[in-house]
């Protein structure tokens, strides 16, 4: 959701459906250890998430993030994480265009569908 500015309006269920359900909940869910499946886990392990996922990147497993969900999880992060709507950074862009490559469509398509 852009505003008029550029500015974009995030919260927890946004992010959590961009990033923690793609990439993350397979590993981090009910099955044990840190578990990202809710808010407050995930405000818990905040400071780890922004380190393990942004700084170094050794998170997710399965390959880095997209260059539109760092930006997302990022802006939201820099917001102080809201649970609710919350205008962040004018940086975020949500949706990454879709280039005519193998590795794109794997990437955007294959990767989060099958």
């Amino acid at each position: 959701m852009s505003s008029d500015n550029g500015n974009v309006a995030a919260s927890y269920q946004m992010v959590h459906e961009k990033v923690f359900a793609v990439h993350c909940i397979f590993c981090h869910g009910n099955a044990g250890g840190v578990n990202l499946e809710s808010y407050i886990n995930v405000k818990k392990n905040l400071s780890a998430i922004e380190n393990v996922t942004l700084v170094v990147k050794t998170m997710p497993k399965n390959g880095v993030l997209t260059t539109s969900e760092s930006t997302l999880l990022s802006a939201w992060i820099k917001a102080g994480a809201p649970e609710n709507i919350a205008v962040v950074s004018q940086a975020v862009t949500l949706d990454e265009p879709l280039k005519p490559s193998f590795n794109s469509i794997k990437e955007h398509i294959i990767d989060k569908r099958c």
